[in-house]
């Protein structure tokens, strides 16, 4: 499909938060962010996938947000008031940064694994050492690296440069942690919208009720590493052999691992029409 201009939009638009993501509006956004694709923003062998993922992250309150506070930062750093489009360019260049980054892949003893993982282990083991002239041990490292990943899958809308992004949530995470105060301020964080399959109707609405309860469990889940696996299954749709991949480990592993999250998840989901 080719398309001529889409821009400005035919209604208001960005939805202004609390608002939610109406199916006409998130239709728009698809549209809109084909048409910067095609005008050479990003990369042009994008997967309709990556749209999707794209879709899941963008079209929320959250993101909205987060566009208002760069063009407040931009207006009273540079003078200057960037439109939504023009911040919409930046997420696409640098989501195209960033899925290159995220599946690069090195070879191990056990196999392929995402070097991703090693770059969060790498972040976290020094931002640690040079706040407390130590390392931390197994659990508590793995539990930090997790909460470096599940701040990656909320609040990074891709609109900056992903590596000083990381070292300074990877050192806000640590700051927290040693307040006793990170889990909980995690947990509140945890407002991860997913796109519904369905886009209009009641069905759109049944399964936007179903999986805001499926995400709801997944906050009340102690244990940070199946929420991370529940969240990759939910919202990146990867396999057994990609979740090895993503760890490091064996398929034969990260099959118990993905039997005792969904495990974890039955005991804090509660059908919608049962509450």
């Amino acid at each position: 499909m080719k398309f001529d201009s889409l821009w400005p939009p035919p209604f208001p638009f960005p939805p202004t938060p609390p608002q939610t993501w109406s199916p006409a509006a998130k239709r728009y956004l698809t549209d809109l962010i084909r048409w910067r694709l095609e005008q050479g923003i990003g990369y042009n062998d994008i997967s309709e996938r990556d749209v999707i993922m794209l879709i899941r992250k963008v079209a929320t309150p959250k993101a909205v947000k987060r566009f208002y506070h760069v063009r407040k930062y931009e207006q009273e750093t540079y003078d200057r008031k960037i439109t939504y489009i023009e911040w919409l360019d930046r997420v696409l260049t640098g989501y195209a940064s960033f899925a290159e980054t995220l599946d690069r892949k090195e070879l191990t003893p056990e196999g392929e694994r995402y070097l991703i993982t090693q770059t969060l282990d790498g972040i976290i083991l020094r931002t640690y050492f040079k706040q407390y002239k130590r390392y931390p041990n197994e659990d508590h490292r793995q539990d930090l690296v997790a909460n470096l990943f599940l701040a990656i899958v909320e609040n990074y809308f891709y609109d900056t440069e992903f590596e000083p992004w990381l070292w300074k949530t990877a050192r806000n995470i640590i700051l927290s942690d040693g307040r006793n105060a990170a889990s909980s301020n995690l947990d509140a964080e945890l407002d991860i919208e997913i796109a519904p399959g369905a886009d209009s109707g009641d069905d759109w609405l049944d399964l936007q009720i179903q999986r805001e309860a499926i995400l709801s469990a997944i906050r009340k889940i102690p244990n940070r590493r199946y929420r991370i696996i529940l969240l990759l299954i939910y919202l990146y749709d990867l396999d057994n052999r990609e979740l090895a991949t993503f760890f490091g480990i064996t398929v034969p592993q990260v099959t118990t691992w993905k039997s005792r999250a969904r495990k974890a998840l039955r005991e804090h989901y509660t059908p919608p029409h049962q509450e």
